[in-house]
């Protein structure tokens, strides 16, 4: 629950349309951590505000503008950031597990580091904004923005992205293990290391082979049949490599399973 003394301070600052209140306030006390966890900011004016390790857990931010705010470490888990303008806002290593982001703008934005595992980032525009070494595994990324985007060394694993713009992105040394690429746009991306095991690139667009082969594991990834004759692989890898994955998903419920009983039986 939000610190009644934080939340009512930051209204002053909205209310009177001067952030500098709240900014001069962080300033002042810079080893406070705000608690704004559960607020309601619906629409707030926060541009350029100082929301840096503040806890903004299960806040309400939809549709605020945030361009150029500072949310550097900030506690942002299963908070509502729909149509929220995120636009050059400085997010490094912020906690992001499970928020909504549905047609946010985080154009130029600084997510280095962030977690946004299982956040919903389907239809946001993240155009050049800085993702590397993000955690996005099972996020949703399905028709989003990510041209010029740079992801390297981002956890992309199991990932939907389904018709999402890749173009010219940075996608080196990133994890794509059974990320759904189905019909996304990669022209131009950088593929170079990018482990593409158990990718679904289906139906791809804007890929040539020599983007395909500079990452690891292109030919553990599923492709259709055009794509698959240039590459020359075979007629049925598509089949086998499904076989594949699911011993592979029967292994793990195995071994999950004997680490339960383990647990239940010292």
């Amino acid at each position: 629950m939000a610190s009644k003394e934080h939340l009512a301070l930051l209204r002053e600052a909205i209310e009177k349309k001067d952030i500098a209140i709240w900014n001069n306030w962080r300033q002042k006390q810079s080893y406070a951590m705000p608690d704004l966890s559960g607020a309601d900011l619906s629409g707030a004016y926060l541009q350029g505000a100082d929301m840096g390790n503040t806890s903004l857990l299960g806040a309400d931010l939809s549709g605020a503008n945030l361009i150029n705010s500072n949310l550097i470490n900030s506690n942002l888990i299963n908070s509502n950031l729909r149509n929220a303008d995120l636009s050059e806002a400085k997010m490094y290593g912020a906690y992001l597990m499970g928020a909504d982001l549905q047609g946010a703008n985080l154009r130029d934005a600084y997510l280095a580091k962030a977690d946004l595992s299982e956040a919903n980032l389907s239809g946001a525009s993240l155009a050049f904004a800085d993702l590397s070494g993000a955690n996005l595994i099972n996020s949703n990324l399905s028709k989003a923005s990510l041209h010029g985007a740079k992801l390297t060394k981002a956890d992309l694993s199991e990932a939907k992205l389904r018709e999402a713009q890749l173009t010219n992105a940075d996608l080196s040394k990133a994890k794509l293990y059974g990320a759904q690429l189905i019909k996304a746009d990669l022209s131009e991306a950088d593929l170079r290391e990018a482990d593409l095991h158990f990718a679904d690139l289906l139906y791809i667009r804007g890929l040539v082979p020599f983007q395909i082969k500079s990452a690891e594991n292109w030919d553990t990834a599923f492709y259709n049949e055009e794509i698959l004759e240039i590459l020359g692989l075979t007629p049925d890898h598509n089949e086998s490599l499904r076989k594949d994955l699911e011993n592979s998903a029967l292994e793990e419920n195995s071994r999950k399973n004997k680490g339960v009983m383990e647990v239940g039986n010292p």
